[in-house]
């Protein structure tokens, strides 16, 4: 007859149950046993990337002092292994806390021995209970390390509830503690604790141990018990072994190996001391047993705590705080977790959260060994380990994007937002980004989950080069000498040309084995008048995306341009230059139904021997191109409905820039001996590229030399 008890159970270096370690600050060691001084899915809270955070979650975990409490280098009494851990970080909660989240309205169970529920970690929160229980240490630290917060310390959700029950030796009050849980809606039940036998030996996985255990009719009642609130959406949490030396995962962290309707809401958690580099894990080093069995459903955590503990000897027992380590400390970081991620997404059920974490953990650390894949959902999978299960705990990345995320358009069409939206052409500098910033964009991930998107984040920008290239390119010849140089739009196309003294014809070929989509044909007829030389040209042609923009569902505009330009004498060698460029555009714009108008103009300054025989020069203003008036219209995904239908919104996009660019400048060409020219040429630009506020200037030397 197999005897069985329930103990606590943690990690610790082939122990049974969790350890009061020692700490190491500055190479002075102390002991740590003194108290110190709407319907759519995340809409309410959602980041794209943590950049904007991540000065405040570098803030807390270096300057705040209930975060810094959990950076501790510590060690088994003992025993020489000395352990740097930093479960805040390596978990990735200091970046959820500086996005603000904290477990608010979220009720985390926890079962456990008993709890000092006047410990000041706990002031202030919600506390229920099925169970009576007394005071005792190990499910105070427990419960501190998911929900505490003081001025001591800080847990993983500091503001969640609390439903606390103690497991009493009784399947019964399990049972009663786990149907409260689910009548209660708690979105996780933590179980810190575990089987040993009469040796104790800790019960690893099998069918005997199980029918041993759970045969009777009141161990049938919890096990039913597990099952329901399972099945209304919960998840449960068990911490792994104590033992490092086990070769087989403990019975109940293993348990949906024989009982496989529980598995869709279980997780398992081992305690592992993670290097990090910065917030990155880089290695990782087991402190309990490993995953084995349970591998498919566990994850790992640091799960050294500096947590809120209870001694009856204390003259105060309300600010009692205790250094401890074990996977019983592990499982409330990932149980804390599940609070978080259910705060940022209200609508997602238990078991989708955690998929997310299975599906976000960290496994690019080196060690981690994969022994298959486990598909969370169609098309997704993850790699697991025998040591590590999914990886380590990562919540940032549980509360980003997984995966391929995608949004479908009112069209039907379908954007993938790893590539733009749209890229903006010169012509309409920042008008897209400013039109679609502040617009939200639905789309879902590879776990179905939905986003809120602001529209704006993803419009790129071509990069036009500098304001020196341009000076460049004019001094090269490579530039187009019309006012808008409607030839720099051709980057890669061949031109060839043909013509008379009066008539001249250019077309843009697209070399082969080209993907750019760029070509055109230019007609020019010179006339002299009574005012000056006169030069009329007609442009027609397709851009590529250098000019107007391109979107997510198509490239290329066709548009037709007509040009003037005029020479005037003014007198002898001084002329006066100016030009003029109106366009519009055919068809859909970069893939996208609608019509744009652009224009340019240029007015410059020549005079020729200013100092001597052959040097030049050449005052300029002009307003490069850019579109005059436009727009297009998309229909934009923006929440999910009740029935699963999805609600769209008509955008409207000007395509026109808020400012347009305004350049002035000159080109001095000065002649040093035959066949050789010095040119001095400078340029300032206001709203460069057509974007608000964004001044340069530019100054270039060059010498030329014909041989």
């Amino acid at each position: 007859m197999l005897i069985s008890v329930i103990t606590g159970c943690g990690g610790g270096d082939n122990s049974e149950g969790d350890t009061q370690v020692s700490s190491s600050y500055d190479g002075v060691l102390i002991t740590s046993h003194q108290p110190s001084s709407d319907t759519s899915i995340f809409t309410t809270f959602f980041v794209n990337s943590f950049s904007s955070y991540a000065a405040t979650a570098e803030s807390l975990i270096e300057n705040d002092q209930r975060y810094r409490r959990q950076n501790n280098a510590w060690f088994f009494p003992g025993r020489g292994t000395v352990y740097s851990t930093y479960p805040l970080q390596s978990s990735g909660i200091h970046y959820a806390h500086a996005a603000g989240l904290t477990g608010a309205g979220q009720l985390i169970a926890i079962i456990d021995n008993g709890f000092q529920t006047s410990h000041e970690v706990f002031e202030g929160k919600t506390v229920s209970t099925s169970n009576g229980f007394t005071a005792d240490d190990h499910g105070t630290e427990v419960a501190s390390v998911a929900a505490g917060n003081s001025s001591e310390m800080i847990g993983v959700a500091p503001e969640a509830d609390l439903l606390l029950d103690t497991y009493n030796a009784s399947f019964s009050s399990l049972a009663n503690s786990t149907a409260m849980a689910e009548s209660m809606g708690a979105v996780v039940q933590n179980n810190s604790w575990g089987y040993v036998d009469f040796r104790g030996n800790t019960l690893s996985i099998s069918q005997e141990n199980y029918n041993d255990l759970f045969s009777s009719s009141g161990g049938q009642t919890y096990i039913n018990a597990l099952k329901s609130y399972i099945d209304s959406g919960g998840v449960v949490v068990f911490a792994a072994s104590n033992t490092s030396s086990d070769t087989q995962a403990d019975l109940m962290s293993a348990l949906p190996v024989i009982e496989t309707d529980l598995e869709k809401g279980w997780i398992a958690a081992v305690n592992i001391d993670a290097d990090m580099n910065g917030d990155d894990v880089v290695s990782a080093q087991l402190i309990s047993s490993g995953c084995m069995e349970a591998a498919a459903w566990c994850l790992s955590a640091e799960g050294t705590w500096d947590a809120a503990t209870y001694d009856s000897a204390s003259a105060n027992p309300d600010e009692e705080y205790a250094l401890v380590t074990g996977t019983s400390f592990a499982a409330p970081t990932i149980s804390g977790a599940l609070a978080l991620l259910a705060e940022a997404f209200p609508t997602l059920s238990g078991h989708d959260l955690r998929l997310r974490l299975f599906a976000s953990a960290d496994d690019e650390f080196a060690g981690f060994e994969s022994i298959g894949q486990i598909e969370l959902v169609e098309g997704y999978v993850s790699d697991v380990s025998a040591e590590y299960g999914h990886g380590v705990l990562d919540v940032a990345a549980a509360l980003l994007p997984i995966g391929e995320t995608e949004a479908t358009m009112g069209d039907g069409s379908v954007y993938n937002i790893s590539e733009p939206l749209a890229i903006e052409g010169s012509a309409t500098g920042d008008a897209i980004t400013r039109a679609l910033t502040g617009t939200d964009l639905v789309v879902n991930d590879a776990l179905g989950t939905q986003f809120s998107l602001d529209a704006g984040m993803f419009v790129a920008t071509e990069d036009s080069g500098s304001l020196t290239d341009s000076l460049y390119a004019s001094w090269d010849g490579e530039a187009d000498s019309s006012c808008c140089g409607l030839s720099s739009y051709y980057p890669n196309t061949q031109i060839v040309g043909t013509g008379s003294d009066d008539f001249y014809l250019k077309l843009y070929v697209p070399p082969s084995q080209s993907d750019d989509e760029s070509y055109g044909v230019t007609m020019e007829r010179d006339f002299q008048s009574s005012i000056g030389d006169i030069t009329l040209s007609v442009n027609f042609g397709r851009d590529g995306g250098d000019l107007l923009p391109s979107w997510y569902s198509g490239s290329g505009t066709t548009f037709f341009a007509s040009e003037v330009e005029l020479t005037r004498p003014i007198t002898s060698g001084t002329n006066l230059e100016l030009s003029a460029t109106i366009g519009t555009t055919f068809g859909d714009i970069g893939g996208l139904d609608g019509n744009a108008d652009f224009t340019s103009t240029k007015a410059a300054f020549v005079h020729d021997t200013v100092w001597r025989d052959g040097d030049r020069l050449s005052v300029y203003v002009g307003l490069p191109v850019a579109v005059q008036s436009g727009n297009t219209t998309m229909a934009f995904p923006i929440q999910t409905r009740s029935d699963g239908t999805t609600e769209y919104q008509d955008i409207n996009v000007d395509l026109a820039p808020q400012d347009r660019e305004i350049r002035i400048g000159f080109e001095y060409t000065y002649p040093v001996w035959n066949d050789a020219e010095l040119t001095l040429s400078a340029a300032h630009a206001e709203n460069y590229g057509n974007i608000s506020q964004q001044d340069r200037t530019a100054v270039l030397f060059g010498i030329k030399a014909r041989f």
